[in-house]
Protein backbone atom coordinates (compact mmCIF):
# COMPACT_ATOMS: atom_id res chain seq x y z
CA UNK A 1 0.00 0.00 0.00
CA UNK A 2 3.08 2.02 1.03
CA UNK A 3 3.99 2.24 -3.01
CA UNK A 4 0.42 2.49 -4.19
CA UNK A 5 0.17 6.06 -2.02
CA UNK A 6 3.85 7.12 -3.17
CA UNK A 7 3.64 6.15 -6.75
CA UNK A 8 -0.05 8.24 -6.52
CA UNK A 9 1.09 11.36 -4.63
CA UNK A 10 3.97 11.52 -7.38
CA UNK A 11 1.38 11.04 -10.33
CA UNK A 12 -0.34 14.30 -9.04
CA UNK A 13 2.40 16.33 -8.50
CA UNK A 14 4.73 15.66 -10.85
CA UNK A 15 4.07 17.75 -13.70
CA UNK A 16 3.86 21.16 -11.85
CA UNK A 17 7.94 20.43 -10.71
CA UNK A 18 9.13 19.31 -14.07
CA UNK A 19 7.50 22.78 -15.81
CA UNK A 20 9.71 24.21 -12.92
CA UNK A 21 12.72 22.45 -13.58
CA UNK A 22 12.56 22.45 -17.53
CA UNK A 23 12.03 26.38 -17.45
CA UNK A 24 15.25 26.67 -14.99
CA UNK A 25 17.54 24.38 -17.18
CA UNK A 26 16.39 25.31 -20.54
CA UNK A 27 17.58 29.24 -19.34
CA UNK A 28 20.70 28.16 -18.53
CA UNK A 29 21.32 26.41 -20.99
CA UNK A 30 20.38 29.12 -23.40
CA UNK A 31 22.19 31.92 -21.79
CA UNK A 32 24.23 33.89 -24.53
CA UNK A 33 27.56 34.86 -23.56
CA UNK A 34 27.78 37.27 -26.57
CA UNK A 35 25.37 40.13 -25.56
CA UNK A 36 26.63 43.67 -24.40
CA UNK A 37 27.97 43.20 -20.33
CA UNK A 38 24.89 45.43 -19.57
CA UNK A 39 22.50 42.44 -20.96
CA UNK A 40 25.07 39.73 -19.59
CA UNK A 41 24.94 41.29 -16.02
CA UNK A 42 20.51 41.92 -16.63
CA UNK A 43 20.50 38.13 -17.21
CA UNK A 44 22.59 37.12 -14.57
CA UNK A 45 20.16 39.23 -12.18
CA UNK A 46 17.09 37.97 -13.81
CA UNK A 47 18.59 33.92 -13.46
CA UNK A 48 19.64 34.57 -9.68
CA UNK A 49 16.47 35.87 -9.15
CA UNK A 50 14.36 32.73 -10.90
CA UNK A 51 16.64 30.56 -8.67
CA UNK A 52 14.69 32.08 -5.63
CA UNK A 53 11.60 31.56 -7.54
CA UNK A 54 11.82 28.20 -8.11
CA UNK A 55 13.07 27.53 -4.20
CA UNK A 56 9.86 29.50 -3.27
CA UNK A 57 7.61 27.70 -5.77
CA UNK A 58 9.23 24.24 -4.44
CA UNK A 59 7.68 25.73 -1.08
CA UNK A 60 4.64 26.87 -2.05
CA UNK A 61 3.33 23.78 -3.90
CA UNK A 62 4.68 21.69 -1.33
CA UNK A 63 1.70 23.74 1.09
CA UNK A 64 -0.51 23.83 -1.72
CA UNK A 65 -0.62 19.81 -2.40
CA UNK A 66 -0.88 19.07 1.50
CA UNK A 67 -3.94 21.76 1.85
CA UNK A 68 -5.71 20.22 -1.32
CA UNK A 69 -5.52 16.59 -0.66
CA UNK A 70 -6.54 17.00 3.41
CA UNK A 71 -8.49 19.81 4.01
CA UNK A 72 -10.76 20.37 1.33
CA UNK A 73 -12.80 18.15 0.08
CA UNK A 74 -10.66 16.18 -1.32
CA UNK A 75 -9.62 15.44 2.88
CA UNK A 76 -12.79 13.32 2.73
CA UNK A 77 -11.71 10.93 0.11
CA UNK A 78 -7.96 10.98 1.45
CA UNK A 79 -9.11 9.96 4.83
CA UNK A 80 -11.30 7.01 3.76
CA UNK A 81 -8.75 5.50 2.04
CA UNK A 82 -8.10 1.54 2.86
CA UNK A 83 -5.10 2.75 5.11
CA UNK A 84 -3.57 4.78 8.42
CA UNK A 85 -3.30 8.29 8.88
CA UNK A 86 0.71 7.47 9.55
CA UNK A 87 0.69 5.69 6.24
CA UNK A 88 -1.05 8.49 4.57
CA UNK A 89 1.26 11.21 6.13
CA UNK A 90 4.44 9.25 6.07
CA UNK A 91 4.15 9.37 1.83
CA UNK A 92 2.89 12.88 2.07
CA UNK A 93 6.18 13.76 4.31
CA UNK A 94 8.65 11.75 1.98
CA UNK A 95 6.89 12.93 -1.37
CA UNK A 96 7.72 16.70 -0.61
CA UNK A 97 11.12 16.00 0.81
CA UNK A 98 11.71 14.16 -2.21
CA UNK A 99 11.04 17.28 -4.07
CA UNK A 100 12.55 19.57 -1.95
CA UNK A 101 15.86 17.79 -2.73
CA UNK A 102 15.53 17.67 -6.16
CA UNK A 103 14.81 21.09 -6.68
CA UNK A 104 17.54 22.09 -4.51
CA UNK A 105 19.56 19.19 -6.70
CA UNK A 106 18.31 21.49 -10.46
CA UNK A 107 18.62 24.69 -8.64
CA UNK A 108 22.67 23.35 -8.49
CA UNK A 109 22.89 22.13 -11.88
CA UNK A 110 21.43 25.04 -13.55
CA UNK A 111 24.21 27.02 -11.44
CA UNK A 112 26.65 25.18 -12.88
CA UNK A 113 25.24 25.18 -16.73
CA UNK A 114 25.08 29.35 -16.02
CA UNK A 115 28.90 28.82 -14.76
CA UNK A 116 29.83 26.59 -17.87
CA UNK A 117 27.79 29.05 -20.36
CA UNK A 118 29.79 32.68 -19.01
CA UNK A 119 33.18 31.48 -17.50
CA UNK A 120 34.08 30.08 -20.54
CA UNK A 121 34.97 26.47 -18.76
CA UNK A 122 34.93 23.60 -20.80
CA UNK A 123 32.93 20.08 -20.39
CA UNK A 124 36.57 18.08 -19.56
CA UNK A 125 37.03 20.62 -16.52
CA UNK A 126 33.80 20.49 -14.96
CA UNK A 127 33.95 17.03 -15.31
CA UNK A 128 37.44 17.53 -13.25
CA UNK A 129 36.01 19.17 -10.64
CA UNK A 130 32.94 16.81 -10.00
CA UNK A 131 35.76 14.15 -10.02
CA UNK A 132 37.88 15.98 -7.22
CA UNK A 133 34.85 16.59 -5.50
CA UNK A 134 33.51 13.20 -5.49
CA UNK A 135 37.50 11.41 -4.59
CA UNK A 136 37.33 14.09 -1.43
CA UNK A 137 34.16 12.46 -0.23
CA UNK A 138 34.69 10.65 3.14
CA UNK A 139 32.64 9.54 6.43
CA UNK A 140 32.14 13.40 7.21
CA UNK A 141 30.52 13.65 3.73
CA UNK A 142 28.31 10.89 4.10
CA UNK A 143 27.22 12.43 7.48
CA UNK A 144 26.37 15.95 6.38
CA UNK A 145 24.22 14.15 3.30
CA UNK A 146 22.33 12.42 6.16
CA UNK A 147 21.86 15.24 7.98
CA UNK A 148 20.37 17.02 5.10
CA UNK A 149 18.05 14.49 4.56
CA UNK A 150 17.30 14.08 8.14
CA UNK A 151 16.93 18.09 8.10
CA UNK A 152 14.42 17.85 4.96
CA UNK A 153 12.01 15.64 6.57
CA UNK A 154 11.72 17.21 9.73
CA UNK A 155 10.99 20.75 8.35
CA UNK A 156 8.41 19.27 5.75
CA UNK A 157 6.68 17.30 8.82
CA UNK A 158 7.26 20.66 10.88
CA UNK A 159 5.61 22.43 8.05
CA UNK A 160 2.68 19.57 8.01
CA UNK A 161 2.54 19.65 11.76
CA UNK A 162 1.94 23.69 12.18
CA UNK A 163 -1.05 22.98 9.27
CA UNK A 164 -2.85 20.22 10.95
CA UNK A 165 -1.93 21.75 14.32
CA UNK A 166 -4.65 25.19 12.44
CA UNK A 167 -6.71 22.83 10.93
CA UNK A 168 -8.63 22.06 14.56
CA UNK A 169 -11.52 22.84 16.87
CA UNK A 170 -9.94 24.92 18.75
CA UNK A 171 -9.02 27.47 15.47
CA UNK A 172 -11.68 28.43 13.25
CA UNK A 173 -10.65 31.70 12.12
CA UNK A 174 -7.37 33.21 10.37
CA UNK A 175 -5.62 30.20 10.15
CA UNK A 176 -3.09 31.19 7.38
CA UNK A 177 -2.14 33.80 9.62
CA UNK A 178 -1.60 31.72 12.79
CA UNK A 179 0.06 28.78 11.04
CA UNK A 180 2.68 31.72 10.04
CA UNK A 181 3.19 32.62 13.95
CA UNK A 182 3.22 29.13 14.90
CA UNK A 183 6.06 28.51 12.56
CA UNK A 184 8.18 31.32 13.83
CA UNK A 185 7.59 30.65 17.32
CA UNK A 186 8.75 27.14 17.15
CA UNK A 187 11.81 28.06 15.04
CA UNK A 188 12.33 30.42 17.58
CA UNK A 189 12.35 28.22 20.47
CA UNK A 190 14.48 25.65 18.58
CA UNK A 191 17.01 27.98 17.50
CA UNK A 192 17.27 29.19 21.47
CA UNK A 193 17.43 26.22 22.75
CA UNK A 194 20.53 24.76 20.58
CA UNK A 195 21.82 28.44 21.39
CA UNK A 196 21.53 28.41 25.03
CA UNK A 197 21.10 24.87 26.52
CA UNK A 198 22.75 22.55 24.07
CA UNK A 199 25.51 25.33 23.19
CA UNK A 200 25.38 24.53 19.68
CA UNK A 201 25.96 28.26 17.84
CA UNK A 202 24.70 27.14 14.68
CA UNK A 203 23.24 28.87 11.41
CA UNK A 204 19.74 28.30 11.05
CA UNK A 205 18.50 27.47 7.57
CA UNK A 206 14.66 28.17 7.40
CA UNK A 207 12.92 26.06 5.01
CA UNK A 208 8.87 26.47 5.46
CA UNK A 209 9.69 24.49 9.18
CA UNK A 210 12.69 23.82 11.24
CA UNK A 211 15.98 24.19 11.14
CA UNK A 212 18.92 22.98 9.39
CA UNK A 213 21.52 23.59 11.36
CA UNK A 214 25.25 24.59 9.38
CA UNK A 215 27.82 23.41 12.53
CA UNK A 216 31.55 22.93 13.01
CA UNK A 217 32.50 20.55 14.72
CA UNK A 218 31.67 16.92 14.56
CA UNK A 219 30.09 16.38 17.61
CA UNK A 220 27.93 19.62 17.32
CA UNK A 221 26.98 17.80 13.91
CA UNK A 222 25.73 14.79 15.74
CA UNK A 223 23.47 16.47 18.31
CA UNK A 224 22.16 18.61 15.88
CA UNK A 225 21.59 15.29 13.80
CA UNK A 226 19.87 13.56 16.78
CA UNK A 227 17.46 16.62 17.98
CA UNK A 228 16.41 16.99 14.65
CA UNK A 229 15.62 13.12 14.35
CA UNK A 230 13.88 13.45 17.51
CA UNK A 231 11.90 16.81 16.62
CA UNK A 232 10.92 14.98 13.19
CA UNK A 233 9.30 11.85 14.90
CA UNK A 234 7.84 14.49 18.03
CA UNK A 235 5.91 16.40 14.73
CA UNK A 236 4.78 12.97 12.70
CA UNK A 237 3.43 11.60 15.60
CA UNK A 238 1.88 14.61 16.52
CA UNK A 239 0.25 15.45 13.15
CA UNK A 240 -0.80 11.65 13.24
CA UNK A 241 -2.58 12.18 16.39
CA UNK A 242 -4.12 15.49 14.97
CA UNK A 243 -5.62 13.53 12.01
CA UNK A 244 -6.95 10.91 13.75
CA UNK A 245 -8.90 13.06 16.70
CA UNK A 246 -8.71 16.47 16.10
CA UNK A 247 -8.97 17.35 12.19
CA UNK A 248 -11.55 19.54 11.18
CA UNK A 249 -12.20 19.60 7.68
CA UNK A 250 -13.03 23.06 5.82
Amino acid sequence: MFWKLWKYELKCSYRSYLFTYAILLLSALFFSTRSSDIIMMIVSLLFTIMLFVVFILTFVMIIRTYQQSMFTKAGYLTMTLPTSSKMILLVKILNSALWFILSMIVIVLAGVLLAYKAGGFTLSELFDAFGKVFQQMDFNFLMNIIMVLIGTIESVAMVYFVMNVTHTNYIRRHRGIIAVLLFFAITIVISLFNNYVIGIDSVSVLFGGGEMNIVSSNASQYISMVEDAILMVAFYFGSVYILDHKLELE
